[in-house]
């Protein structure tokens, strides 16, 4: 009794999908065919190559020096361009 519980409850939050509140509406809406060059967020770029935001950084480790370190919350254009660069343009499409 106590498990069915617990495995209800459990389904119920796993099975609820992942919402990206830490990304700007206007990422979401920018991409349709190309990702534009512009300043992003940590979450906004792992977001955009379908990953989380600790893998995304994993990622960068090898390139850190040749990207530098990000002043505020965003990546400035150069670095995106940088990262771009390294990692491959991310060709995400969104489908509301």
């Amino acid at each position: 009794m106590i498990f069915c519980k617990f495995f209800t409850i459990a389904s119920s939050i796993f099975s609820t999908p992942i919402k990206y509140p830490m990304i700007r509406k206007q990422v979401i809406e920018n991409i349709k065919d190309k990702v534009p060059l512009q300043p992003y967020t940590t979450d906004e770029l792992a977001f955009l190559y379908g990953i989380t935001a600790k893998t995304f950084l994993r990622w960068l480790v090898p390139f850190g020096e040749v990207i530098g370190k990000k002043i505020g919350w965003y990546f400035n254009i150069r670095q995106v361009e940088i990262i771009f660069e390294k990692l491959g343009r991310p060709e995400k499409e969104v489908t509301n």
